[in-house]
């Protein structure tokens, strides 16, 4: 049971992963996405998506015990990043 809720966590993992490579690749290769973009929020979701494609997802498939300091970091990032554009973009 728990291999499964692993896999299924690598697989979850992977996708929200690869869905911000992909927005944020777009944006960095100048594609316009029709709405107001923060200069350094591109970059920061195709970084974190690299991240949680490559390692975050691998970690958790495998086991590793590394899996969970990697998911909290992330997660930690993302909880950053939420609480900075809350606080300093409020208005935009």
């Amino acid at each position: 049971m728990n291999t499964t809720l692993n896999r299924i966590a690598a697989v979850l993992a992977f996708i929200i992963g690869a869905m911000a490579v992909f927005a944020g690749g777009q944006v960095l290769l100048g594609r316009d996405p029709g709405y107001y973009v923060i200069d350094w929020l591109p970059l920061y979701n195709y970084t974190i998506g690299i991240l949680a494609v490559f390692v975050a997802a691998a970690l958790i498939w495998t086991n590793s015990r590394l899996a969970m300091p990697v998911a909290l970091a992330i997660f930690g990032a993302h909880a950053a990043v939420m609480i900075i554009l809350l606080a300093a973009y409020r208005d935009v």
